[in-house]
């Protein structure tokens, strides 16, 4: 008396939601005429995923990725940012109550899709002003989830995206003689302090 056991591999590339395999097994003993079969069949789930995008717009209307710090657009106190979040459906069915978070801006950045099919996009833009005190570089990131689809039990795959900028401060001077001496001929040498101020939370720079 003995026991053998098989593993078959089963490649599902190209294969779609409700798609149907059918394994069979058939086998002859040494000592009977019977042919013994068994059968198993597995039905193929649909994959379940979205794409999440933010975007930030810079002062010239381009919407940034805002990814990399050198993609960064550049504000200061007192702008107004505007931000896009794009959710796409890459999966093989339809998403269902997709929730969608922003760290910072829980308010202005949530909202929820009700129904997202496959292919469909879906986006939502809010704005913010930018008030002190702001850091240099303010990054936040949407994330997302969505129901558990019931044919394949498994949450669908969303993933976070982060997107910044950068707050520049701005600088304010003075400009007052300090002293004036005369060097012979009508001619005089001035002497000048320009003194240089920032008075806002982030840094800023200064050029003569």
């Amino acid at each position: 008396r003995g026991e053998l056991t098989l593993d078959v591999p089963v490649v599902t590339d190209g294969m779609v939601g409700g798609d149907v395999l059918v394994n069979r097994a058939q086998g002859r003993a040494e000592n009977t005429r019977l042919v013994m079969r068994t059968s198993a069949s597995t039905s193929i789930a649909n994959y379940y995923s979205a794409s999440l995008k933010k975007y930030v717009q810079d002062a010239d209307g381009e919407w940034r990725d805002a990814n990399d710090p050198l993609d960064y657009p550049r504000f200061r106190v007192g702008d107004t940012v505007r931000y896009r979040i794009v959710v796409e459906n890459t999966g093989q069915g339809t998403l269902t109550n997709v929730a969608v978070s922003d760290d910072l801006q829980p308010e202005l950045g949530s909202f929820t899709i009700d129904s997202l099919a496959p292919g469909a996009t879906e986006s939502h833009e809010f704005e913010i002003e930018l008030t002190e005190p702001v850091a240099d570089s303010v990054v936040n990131t949407a994330c997302a989830d969505a129901d558990v689809p019931a044919d394949s039990g498994v949450e669908p795959t969303i993933n976070c995206d982060p997107a910044g900028f950068v707050v520049v401060g701005t600088p304010t001077h003075t400009k007052e003689v300090v002293s004036a001496t005369p060097v012979g001929d009508g001619r005089w040498e001035v002497a000048y302090e320009v003194v240089v101020s920032n008075t806002q939370t982030p840094s800023t720079t200064y050029s003569l």
